[in-house]
């Protein structure tokens, strides 16, 4: 729900020099676009759909604050942490792994964004590395 409180807490238990992976959906993905416009009750029913029943508690509620390179970024740098990198990944077509005919289709979809650099963007993941900063070494020592 707040994720630059969140990018403010990874700056804070992170030691100097510290590195931190950061794994969330990009916003641009046509399964987090999916997700960002339909209720949570369809959420639901594909989850039961999925994973069977007795998951419910797993089909929470989805905030799309940070689930972009810019605005990894941008928290990032806010919090006090240098962005190393984000990339953009996929993760092939697992939600529909019981439907082969709809599970080919988007196979070739996603080898095409994980091929084509130009489409990247539409890959289903982030991936962000962050470092803590060290404090800058000051000269201590006298002259003389």
């Amino acid at each position: 729900e707040d994720p630059q409180g969140a990018f403010r807490e990874m700056q804070r238990v992170l030691k100097p020099g510290g590195r931190m992976l950061l794994l969330t959906p990009n916003l641009y993905s046509y399964k987090t676009l999916a997700a960002a416009f339909t209720p949570q009750q369809f959420h639901i029913w594909m989850g039961r759909l999925r994973y069977g029943r007795g998951q419910e508690a797993d089909m929470y509620p989805t905030l799309y604050r940070c689930n972009t390179a810019a605005e990894l970024r941008r928290l990032g740098r806010q919090a006090g942490l240098e962005v190393v990198a984000v990339e953009f990944v996929t993760n092939g077509p697992t939600w529909f792994e019981k439907f082969p005919v709809v599970f080919e289709i988007f196979d070739v979809f996603h080898r095409a964004v994980a091929r084509w650099g130009a489409l990247r963007q539409l890959r289903c993941a982030l991936v962000a590395e962050l470092r803590k900063p060290e404090p800058a070494l000051v000269a201590s020592q006298g002259t003389g």
